[in-house]
């Protein structure tokens, strides 16, 4: 997939968005997954690891995309999007790589994703209360008579 940095300032057009995705494209933080004709799948490391596709709108023509993050939920095109453009220009322009920090998350991430698949439902239970009993939000954000869900 071919993009230039002017389609993704169209996509991205919140300054502030932008350059925190220049921060984490320079920081190394984005792996891009896949690259195909007219997508892009990436993942970019935040406060967790998030999932990124780019691509061009079929209709419009026009670049497009999403992001498992929260910003991307409430106001749009994020700075994970950002840095994901900016990696695939730079690999289109020669090449890109993740540093090694984001590469040992993402691992440890993995990880931590395969152990939790194997527990059992009242394992898993058991942890969130544990958790649960050192923070009153969480209590308060599982506890449905509370009527947070």
């Amino acid at each position: 997939m071919k993009i230039t940095r002017t389609k993704l300032e169209e996509l991205i057009d919140d300054d502030t968005y932008f350059s925190r995705g220049q921060s984490y494209f320079e920081d190394g933080a984005v792996s891009l997954i896949s690259i195909e004709n007219d997508k892009v799948k990436a993942e970019s490391l935040g406060s967790r690891l998030y999932e990124i596709n780019l691509y061009f709108d079929k209709k419009s023509g026009l670049l497009d995309g999403n992001c498992t993050c929260p910003a991307f939920e409430d106001y749009g095109p994020c700075k994970h999007m950002a840095a994901t453009g900016l990696a695939l220009i730079a690999n289109n322009n020669g090449g890109y790589n993740p540093n090694e920090e984001f590469e040992d998350r993402r691992n440890e991430l993995t990880r931590l994703r395969n152990s939790l698949m194997k527990k059992s439902r009242k394992e898993l239970v058991d942890i969130i209360l544990k958790i649960a009993d050192d923070d009153p939000e969480i209590y308060y954000m599982l506890d449905e008579e509370e009527g947070y869900y």
